[in-house]
This record gives C-alpha cells, sequence and structure tokens, in this order.
C-alpha cells in the first residue's frame, strides 16, 4: 500500500501566560500539501482527585479539497522547552482512520500542572514537534480490508495484512516471511486475542475496559504497537473504568518501562488509600517488587 502523500515536517510554537491559562489554545497553522496541522495545549482537571494537568496534541485540522477516508500514519517527536532548556521529551507514534473531521494525538496528561509552572520562569513554554507522516487511501467496504489470512492453532482470522502492518513493526516483517498465509504459532495468543487487538486496532476501535487492559497491553507489546502501547499507558493513568489491581498488572507487563507505575503510585493521595489497597485480597497477586515499590512510595509519602 503506497502513501497518497508523504512528508517531514517541523511546528515550533511559543505559548504565554501559562499560569494564567484556563482554555484551549493553539499554534499557528502550518500548511503543507493543502493539510493544516497544529499544535495544542489545555489545562485538564482530573477528577476524582480534582488534579490540574497540562494536555498537548498535535491537530490535523482540515483538508482542502477534503477527502473523505484516508489512513494516517503519524511518528512525532515532541520536545519542550522553558527558554533555552529542555524540560522534557516524547515520542508519539499513532495510526488511524481520518474522516474528514478535526482529529487529534497527544498526551494527557502530560504533566502536572503545579510542577509545570514550578518550572517556568518567564512564563512561557515553547513546544517543538518534528513529525512524518504518510497518507492512505482507505474504504472500510473494499474487500481487502479483510482479504488476509491469519492462521491460529484453532480458526483462522481474515484481516487487511497492510493496515495491521501500519500499526505492527512486527507483523510488517512476519507477512514478508509469509506473504500468502500467516500462523500465529503463539500459545498464549490465540484467534480471540488476535480479534481482541484488530478491534483495538480498527478505525472504529473498543474502548479499552478493566476486563481488556491487561491483555491489549500483553498484545500491544507482543506485537510491538507503539501506538496502542500508548493508548493503554494513557488509559492506565486516567481512566476511572479500570480497577487499580489491573492498572499495576499492566505496569508489572511494561517493566522496565516504568510510566504508568509511576501512573498508578500517583493515584495514591494519603497513606489511607494506600493501606485500603494493601487490604485487597488481590494486592498479595502482585509480584513482590511491585509490592515493594507500594511501601516505599507510603514510606516517602508519611516522611
Amino acid at each position: 500500500m503506497n502513501p497518497i502523500v508523504s512528508e517531514e515536517l517541523e511546528i515550533k510554537h511559543t505559548f504565554n501566560e501559562i499560569s494564567d491559562l484556563s482554555d484551549f489554545t493553539v499554534s499557528d497553522d502550518l500548511v503543507s500539501n493543502n493539510i493544516i496541522w497544529n499544535i495544542s495545549i489545555e489545562p485538564l482537571h482530573k477528577e476524582p482527585e480534582n488534579v490540574k494537568l497540562l494536555t498537548v496534541n498535535l491537530y490535523l485540522a482540515q483538508i482542502q479539497p477534503p477527502i473523505q477516508n484516508f489512513i494516517c500514519e503519524v511518528n512525532a517527536k515532541f520536545d519542550f522547552w522553558k527558554d533555552d532548556q529542555i524540560i522534557g521529551t516524547r515520542a508519539f507514534p499513532f495510526a488511524l482512520c481520518y474522516r474528514n473531521v478535526r482529529q487529534n494525538w497527544g498526551f494527557a496528561p502530560f504533566m502536572q500542572w503545579s510542577n509545570l509552572i514550578a518550572l517556568l520562569v518567564s512564563d512561557t513554554l515553547t513546544i517543538r514537534v518534528k513529525f512524518t507522516y504518510k497518507f492512505y487511501n482507505f474504504d472500510l467496504n473494499r474487500e481487502d480490508f479483510r482479504s488476509f489470512p491469519v492462521k491460529f492453532e484453532v480458526g483462522r482470522l481474515f484481516v487487511n495484512k497492510q493496515y495491521v502492518a501500519m500499526y505492527s513493526k512486527h507483523l510488517q516483517e512476519e507477512f514478508k516471511k509469509s506473504p500468502k498465509c500467516l500462523k500465529i504459532e503463539d500459545e498464549s495468543v490465540n484467534i480471540k486475542d488476535f480479534c481482541l487487538l484488530y478491534a483495538a486496532i480498527h478505525p472504529n476501535p473498543i474502548q479499552i475496559t478493566g476486563k481488556t487492559f491487561v491483555k491489549l497491553l500483553y498484545l500491544a507489546k507482543r506485537f510491538k504497537i507503539d501506538s496502542l502501547i500508548e493508548k493503554c499507558v494513557e488509559n492506565g493513568a486516567n481512566s476511572p473504568i479500570i480497577p487499580i489491581i489491573e492498572k499495576f498488572r499492566g505496569a508489572e507487563l511494561l517493566e522496565p518501562d516504568n510510566r504508568l507505575m509511576v501512573g498508578c503510585l500517583d493515584l495514591f493521595k494519603t497513606p489511607r488509600d494506600f493501606k485500603i489497597f494493601a487490604l485487597d485480597p488481590d494486592f498479595e497477586t502482585l509480584r513482590d517488587s511491585t509490592r515493594f515499590t507500594i511501601l516505599m512510595a507510603l514510606v516517602k509519602m508519611v516522611s
């Protein structure tokens, strides 16, 4: 599947009076190939803790003339500056189906508001986003969306090879080795699991829930789907429908990447929160190292 448009771009914008920011604020537009891009920041209040956070997004704002349906694949790197000093860098790959509406991808949250304000001296924040993008023609009704067979120990599933390969570099290599039919021989991944994975990266993706969170994170890591890992990390930090025990199990899967573990620990606001969680029967099912990390976080809070 060859891209209809492909380019490397950079947006850099300085946002002023950050401490007084109370609403959605957007950078100047960058126009390329009749496609309008910009970046935005916005304060977000996280409930029920009522913590103020900074969210950052890269926006695909508009296309002229409009294209009804296409796949957008983007690899973006966000640099955050105070004056001439970098205070943070985040890489963010993503891919999804664009349907001629304003869409955005980014970090919610990027940083707690109080931590951000403490870092900024001149009350300004500069954000630079370097990104490459590729657009592919796409139609959900085309037969080739379900044309490539993937076999399992029991059952067979038909998928769009190009679409799946765009998300998963691992499967991209496997498709090259098996150009006519791919067999998944990993006993830990059955056809039901792969259907769940396919539904999570589908143009109309399923919602990540407490029942699917750990499994999707495992599958995303197993097949090296970075955009789904990022989505799971964000949901692990912010979604109220995912039980905290499942969030910690997900954090164990991600080790040595500790972003989700840090997000889980941030959910404890008082020593009582730690105590209530430790009394949960499922607490004992966590790894010794995880329980030790939780204990050390409690010690740090009360010391």
